[in-house]
C-alpha cells in the first residue's frame, strides 16, 4: 500500500518541481538561433494544414537546400500556432508546452526504469536530479531545444514496448515498438541507433536471468573481451532469425525515411568523408560532455571548443569513465550504461556545435552506472550529503544558465562571452543590437565578424543598412558592392539594395534589384510581408516568374 500512494506522490512531487523551476520560461522570447527560421519566418505557413505535406517534403527550415529532415519536429509546432490564436509570432506559448513536454518525458522515465527491478526510491531521486540538470535547461528554456524531449519520449517509449515483446511475445507490444520507431525516424536522425540499443536492451534482460553476469562486478577488460563482443552478436542474430517481423519493420522503415529523406534535402548533408572528419573531432565534445555530467558549471548556448574547454573538462570526465570501477557496478547494468551513453551521444557529436539538451537521452544510462546506490545497507548520511550537493549544484547552475535564454540579447551575450573568436556567435551578437537600433554596438560586432571571417556572407549587409539609416549613403553603397564580391548568392542583396534604392526614390533600379531577389527570399516570411506592402504599380513591373 505504501509502495501505491509512493507512485502517485513522488510523479506528482516531479510535477511541481519541474514546473516550479521553469516555470519563468514562459516569459523568454525567441532566441534568434533556429527558432527565427522555422518559427517567426513561417508563422503564416505553420497556420494551413497544408503545412503537413510541406514538413515532409522540404527540410527543418522548409528550404529545399537545408541539412536537417525533422518532419515530426516541424508539425510539433502547428499546435502552438493553433493555440496561440495570433497572426503574429508568439513565444510564450511555445514554452509553456515545452515545460508540459519536458514534465511528461519525466514522469514516462520514472515508471520506466521500473522495467529494470530499480527502487522507487532510487527511481525518484535519478528521475528527479535528471530533471533539474542543467545541461537539460535548453530542452525547456529555447524552443528549438523540444526536439531532443520528443525523440526522449518516443524512443523511451519504443523501448518500453520492445521491453514488453520480449517479455510477453504479443505481436502488439512489436507493432507499437515500429510505429514508435518510425516516428522517431522522423523526428531525429538519432533515431537510427535503437536497432543496436534494442538488441543490447534483449542481452540485459537475458542476463537477469543468469545469475552469474548479474553478481559479477564491472570489469574493463572483460568489456572489450572480443569473445564476449562476439557472443552478444551472435545471440542478437539468433533472435532476429527468430523475429523476422522486427528485422522485415527496421528495413522497410530505414528504407522509406532515406528515400523521403533524399527527396526532401538537395544533398546528403553529412556524406562518408563527412562523418569521417567530425569522429575525428568528436572525442573533444565527448570529454566535455561527460565532464558536463558530473560538473555543470558555466554552461554556454553555443561553444567553438578550444583546448581550454577539453583541458579542464578532463577531471570531470575521467571521473565519469571511472565511475562504474569505483561503485563496483554488475557488469551488466554498467556495459549497458556506457554503450547506452556512447552510442546516443556519438550522432551529436557529428555536428558543427555543442548543444547540451542533445544529453537528454544518454543521462539514462547514468541510471545503470549508479545502481549499486539502489542497494541495501549503504551509508544513508554519505547517501544523503552527496544528493544534496548534487542537487543544490544542479539547480542553482540550472538557474543561472536559464537566465542566458530570456531573449536574444542574452542569449548571444553568452554566445560571445565563450566563444570571443566565433563569426557565428558575434554576428549573432550584432544583429541582436541591429533588431534594437543599437548601431553602435552593431557596428562594433559586425565589424569584429568581417574581421574574424572577411569571407563571410550576408554581414556587410547589416552594414550597410545601419550606414542607410544613418544618412551615409555612399558607405551603404560600397558595403554592398564589397557584399557582392565576398557572397556565393547574391540574391540577398539585390533584395535589400532594392529597398534601400525605393526608399531613397529610384524606382526603376529598385524594380530590377528587387526582382533579381525574390528568388532567395520568397520562402521568408518577413520577405513576402514586404512585397505584400509594395504598391500595385511597382508589383506588376515586378518580374517574379
Amino acid at each position: 500500500m505504501k509502495i501505491d500512494r509512493l507512485n502517485i506522490l513522488y510523479p506528482f512531487i516531479l510535477i511541481i518541481g519541474i514546473y516550479f523551476l521553469y516555470h519563468n520560461a514562459v516569459h523568454n522570447g525567441f532566441s534568434g538561433l533556429d527558432d527565427i527560421l522555422m518559427i517567426e519566418e513561417n508563422w503564416d505557413r505553420l497556420q494551413h494544414l497544408s503545412h503537413i505535406k510541406t514538413a515532409f517534403t522540404e527540410d527543418v527550415f522548409i528550404r529545399a537546400e537545408g541539412s536537417y529532415y525533422r518532419p515530426v519536429q516541424l508539425l510539433s509546432y502547428m499546435p502552438d500556432v493553433f493555440f496561440s490564436g495570433s497572426d503574429v509570432p508568439v513565444a510564450k506559448i511555445f514554452f509553456q508546452i515545452n515545460i508540459f513536454l519536458f514534465i511528461l518525458a519525466f514522469i514516462q522515465l520514472f515508471f520506466f526504469l521500473k522495467e529494470f527491478n530499480f527502487g522507487i526510491h532510487y527511481r525518484f531521486i535519478f528521475t528527479s536530479l535528471m530533471a533539474v540538470h542543467p545541461a537539460l535547461t535548453p530542452a525547456v528554456s529555447w524552443i528549438p531545444g523540444r526536439i531532443d524531449t520528443l525523440l526522449f519520449i518516443i524512443v523511451i517509449g519504443a523501448f518500453w514496448a520492445f521491453i514488453r515483446y520480449i517479455k510477453t511475445r504479443k505481436p502488439f507490444w512489436a507493432i507499437l515498438y515500429l510505429l514508435l520507431f518510425a516516428i522517431g525516424m522522423f523526428t531525429k536522425e538519432t533515431a537510427i541507433t535503437l536497432p543496436a540499443l534494442s538488441m543490447l536492451l534483449l542481452w540485459f534482460f537475458q542476463t537477469l536471468k543468469e545469475e552469474e553476469m548479474c553478481t559479477e562486478n564491472w570489469s574493463w577488460k572483460k568489456a572489450i573481451d572480443l569473445s564476449f563482443c562476439f557472443e552478444l552478436i551472435k545471440s542478437s542474430v539468433i533472435w532476429i532469425k527468430n523475429n523476422l517481423l522486427i528485422l522485415a519493420g527496421w528495413v522497410v522503415i530505414l528504407f522509406i525515411w532515406y528515400l523521403m529523406r533524399s527527396q526532401a534535402l538537395s544533398e546528403n548533408p553529412l556524406g562518408l568523408m563527412g562523418i569521417l572528419y567530425h569522429l575525428n573531432t568528436s572525442w573533444q565534445e565527448f570529454i566535455i560532455l561527460g565532464n558536463v555530467t558530473y560538473f555543470p558549471y558555466d554552461l554556454q548556448v553555443f561553444l567553438d571548443i578550444t583546448w581550454y574547454f577539453v583541458v579542464i573538462a578532463i577531471p570531470g570526465f575521467l571521473l565519469f569513465m571511472a565511475m562504474p570501477s569505483l561503485l563496483k557496478s554488475k557488469f551488466n547494468y554498467s556495459f549497458l550504461g556506457l554503450v547506452w551513453i556512447f552510442v546516443f551521444i556519438l550522432p551529436t557529436t557529428l555536428s558543427d556545435s555543442l548543444n547540451y539538451h542533445r544529453l537528454f537521452i544518454p543521462f539514462v544510462g547514468m541510471a545503470f552506472i549508479l545502481q549499486p546506490l539502489d542497494r541495501k545497507g549503504i551509508n544513508r548520511v554519505y547517501l544523503g550529503v552527496g544528493i544534496s550537493f548534487f542537487l543544490v549544484l544542479f539547480v542553482t547552475q540550472n538557474m543561472q544558465f536559464q537566465k542566458a535564454y530570456l531573449n536574444k540579447n542574452t542569449f548571444w551575450n553568452n554566445a560571445v562571452t565563450y566563444s570571443p573568436t566565433s563569426p557565428f556567435a558575434n554576428n549573432g551578437l550584432a544583429w541582436s543590437y541591429h533588431l534594437d537600433h543599437q548601431n553602435d554596438s552593431a557596428l562594433k560586432y559586425y565589424g569584429r565578424v568581417v574581421e574574424l571571417g572577411p569571407e563571410g556572407d550576408n554581414v556587410r549587409i547589416g552594414m550597410a543598412l545601419i550606414h542607410e539609416e544613418m544618412g551615409q549613403t555612399q558607405k551603404a553603397d560600397s558595403l554592398f558592392q564589397e557584399e557582392f564580391k565576398a557572397t556565393n548568392d547574391s540574391s540577398l542583396v539585390y533584395f535589400f539594395m532594392g529597398q534601400v534604392q525605393l526608399d531613397r526614390g529610384d524606382t526603376q533600379q529598385a524594380i530590377s534589384n528587387l526582382s533579381l531577389g525574390y528568388r532567395s527570399t520568397e520562402t521568408s516570411r518577413n520577405s513576402r510581408l514586404y512585397y505584400d506592402t509594395l504598391n500595385l504599380d511597382i508589383k506588376n513591373q515586378l518580374r517574379l516568374d
